[in-house]
Order: structure tokens, then C-alpha cells, then sequence
């Protein structure tokens, strides 16, 4: 699975550094009790682990099937 921004400028601090990220379909982009930090600014991941977004309230990413040649 690929992580996708909108790739604009209402894109946050803390979904713009993962567009582009790819994990494999079982796996989390974040896991539960990570904490992410941009621009001065902290993110608990203390709800879940985040497989697919939404990352935060409000935010408009989706992931993409990623083919992956094994």
C-alpha cells in the first residue's frame, strides 16, 4: 500500500513527510503509541494503529494498491 497526500497546499506536517511511503498490505504505516513530531508539533498515535488513513481528523489522504515485484 502506497500512503497518498492531496499534494497540496492544506497538505499537515505530519502527513506530507509519509506521501509516497509503501508497507505491505498487512502492515502499519504507524504503529499504536507512536509519536510524531513536525514543525514544533506532536502527534500521540495512541487511538490505533494506522493501517490506512486517516491519519488525524480532517485529513484527506487514501492509500493506493502498490504492485510489488517479488
Amino acid at each position: 500500500m502506497r500512503w497518498c497526500t492531496a499534494e497540496d497546499e492544506r497538505v499537515c506536517p505530519w502527513c506530507g513527510p509519509v506521501h509516497g511511503k509503501v508497507v505491505g498490505a498487512e502492515d502499519n504505516f504507524f504503529n499504536q503509541g507512536d509519536v510524531l513530531e513536525a514543525e514544533g508539533q506532536t502527534l500521540a498515535l495512541n487511538y490505533r494503529a494506522i493501517d490506512v488513513p486517516p491519519l488525524h481528523p480532517n485529513c484527506r489522504c487514501f492509500v493506493r494498491a502498490e504492485e510489488i515485484e517479488v
